[in-house]
């Protein structure tokens, strides 16, 4: 790990365990949220079929802290997985926020053997409309390769519109293959109605497990996605996604579609 790296990890340590902010924790109504998903997607090719499915429970107090855990099931490139994910983020009135998350996945192909993040933001101008992060997250996967990534990005909030850009470098090892990329995207929002957008990414993949000691190593990527979610009842709702990819290796078309319940 290197020292900016570092710093990004112990940072967020830092900012998770210090502090209290000016908003008293009893002052805000502890909510939860489980959701359920299911995946699929196709390969071109002889690469085969994506098959996934997600259990997670997300708890929060509102502008205080949230903490969230999942499990979830993979198929892909003829091999099976599942994994389990925790994360806890910190909010502050200062505008200042802070992300710890781990994952452990069994499956030599479709997901990495741990996963680590780490993360800081704050809200900037006036109204405190734009969200600016800096992110590190390490991947292991079951045989030799990880990778170490460090992530920009901003969010800016007008009205019933939500602007995003992100940039991501990434360097895979063994052999340090160094990548690129980044994305933008557009939604608009009605708060606890519904969410409507999309996006493009492109850029580089460092690397990409598609069999065992099998890799696709620093190729081209783009693609885009079309998603939304419908709220019912002001308790419970709906969200989908369609994604479209293509690579020097393959093209690839799937959704997503899932159920949450607050209560």
């Amino acid at each position: 790990m290197k020292r900016a790296q570092r710093c990004i990890v112990f940072g967020t340590l830092l900012l998770l365990l210090t502090g209290s902010g000016a908003v008293r924790a009893q002052e805000r109504e502890i909510t939860r949220t489980l959701s359920a998903g299911f995946g699929y997607g196709e390969y071109d090719g002889d690469l085969g079929v994506a098959r996934g499915q997600s259990l997670g429970l997300l708890v929060s107090r509102p502008f205080v802290w949230d903490w969230r855990v999942n499990v979830g099931r993979a198929h892909r490139f003829d091999t099976d997985g599942w994994g389990v994910g925790t994360s806890i983020t910190r909010h502050w009135p200062s505008s200042f926020n802070a992300s710890l998350g781990f994952g452990k996945g069994e499956g030599s192909v479709v997901l990495a053997d741990y996963r680590f993040d780490a993360s800081v933001g704050i809200a900037v101008l006036p109204q405190r409309q734009l969200l600016l992060n800096l992110g590190y997250t390490r991947n292991q996967s079951a045989e030799e390769n990880y990778s170490d990534g460090v992530r920009l990005s901003a969010t800016w909030y007008r009205g019933r519109w939500i602007m995003g850009a992100n940039y991501l470098h990434d360097t895979g090892y063994p052999g340090k293959t160094t990548s690129r990329s980044g994305g933008v995207g557009l939604t608009y929002s009605l708060w606890r109605l519904m969410d409507i957008g999309g996006g493009y990414n492109w850029g580089k993949v460092s690397y990409m497990l598609v069999g065992p000691g099998q890799a696709l190593v620093n190729y081209s990527a783009r693609g885009f996605f079309l998603g939304g979610s419908r709220w019912f009842d002001d308790s419970w709702g709906i969200n989908l996604r369609l994604d479209y990819g293509e690579t020097d290796f393959y093209e690839f078309r799937g959704f997503n579609l899932g159920v949450f319940k607050e209560f």
